[in-house]
């Protein structure tokens, strides 16, 4: 992603880039949830995720000692933020030697593109035919630069189809799927990223309320490994807790 100039970047995670910090797990969570809130505030009506879903995700990846976050959707780029933030605090905590050393980094996965875009079930204002998907984009990248977490957020303008490939087995903390919402989409992501999630790790799926969203969540529990550990309104978490049961040919689960 683009660097963010010295004018755009406003560190609010309350760590600041040349800073060495020891928190414990308490106090990340209360840096990223103060991060969030004002995230939330500032950006308010711009983008769709709630504060409380914004902070859940994040402390899933501060709960995993994530190194590598995924979404996929990234839209105005809420919940990537939030993971950003998540992966600021946890590699400035590594500084200190507190954690396995390392670089935690989000990933957004999005085309920003109509050509991709397939409704499914889910009707929102904000996949109007007239959206700008190149001025969005932007958008979301200059919201992530005014953060001051442009080091820690990569987004890749691709399908999840097309995207499956960047990531090792085993190599993803948290995912959060959030993009179209087709049922065969969703069940195809389930089949190209289930795999790529390690064990102990954290799949978010939205738009769990929707109709469409039914097979993936059968495929996620019944083939790949995951339970179903939270239910919230339009959303719930799952985790991996074993290797699938189905076979895997190039990266795509095959159930057997």
């Amino acid at each position: 992603m683009e660097e963010a100039s010295e004018t755009e970047t406003a560190v609010v995670t309350g760590i600041e880039d040349d800073e060495v910090v020891d928190l414990d797990v308490a106090q990340m969570c209360a840096v990223v949830s103060g991060f969030v809130s004002e995230s939330a505030t500032k950006f308010k009506g711009e983008v769709f995720s709630s504060p409380d879903k914004m902070i859940r995700i994040a402390l899933l990846a501060i709960e995993t000692d994530a190194k590598c976050c995924v979404e996929i959707g990234v839209f105005g780029g809420r919940c990537l933020m939030a993971l950003a933030a998540a992966s600021k605090v946890l590699t400035e905590t590594r500084k200190k030697g507190t954690a396995m050393a390392g670089h935690s980094l989000a990933i957004g996965i999005d085309p920003f593109s109509k050509t991709f875009l397939v409704r499914g079930t889910y009707e929102s204002t904000a996949y109007d035919p007239a959206t700008d998907w190149e001025a969005l984009c932007n958008e979301t990248k200059y919201r992530i630069s005014c953060a001051g977490l442009s080091d820690y957020v990569k987004i890749a303008k691709k399908a999840s189809t097309e995207a499956s490939n960047m990531f090792e087995v085993g190599s993803i903390d948290v995912l959060h799927q959030d993009g179209d919402t087709s049922e065969k989409n969703m069940k195809l992501e389930v089949g190209l990223f289930a795999e790529r999630v390690r064990v102990g790790g954290y799949w978010v799926m939205s738009n769990a309320n929707i109709v469409n969203s039914l097979a993936a969540q059968r495929l996620l529990t019944d083939e790949c490994g995951f339970c179903l550990c939270e239910v919230h309104e339009s959303w719930k978490i799952f985790v991996k807790h074993s290797l699938p049961k189905g076979k895997f040919r190039r990266g795509v689960l095959v159930v057997v």
